[in-house]
């Protein structure tokens, strides 16, 4: 995963989800909860800024849904 490159909020599948890159060129949708999960992984590993930045983007997701449903 890159964790150098900005972390999104993008409709998948019809929920809005994470998008975080798993290689340069391969991206992967992750609910809010997983999102919370890497975070407290990449944590773990010292990598706090991209755990910071994953979590703020879990929370856009979910107020997403909660108030704009596609």
């Amino acid at each position: 995963m890159s964790i150098f490159e900005p972390v999104q909020v993008a409709l998948a599948e019809g929920y809005w989800r994470v998008k975080v890159n798993v290689s340069s060129e391969a991206a992967e949708y992750i609910s809010h909860d997983r999102a919370l999960s890497l975070a407290e992984e990449l944590e773990a590993e010292g990598w706090r800024e991209c755990a910071a930045q994953i979590r703020r983007a879990a929370e856009t997701a979910r107020r997403f849904q909660a108030y704009a449903r596609p």
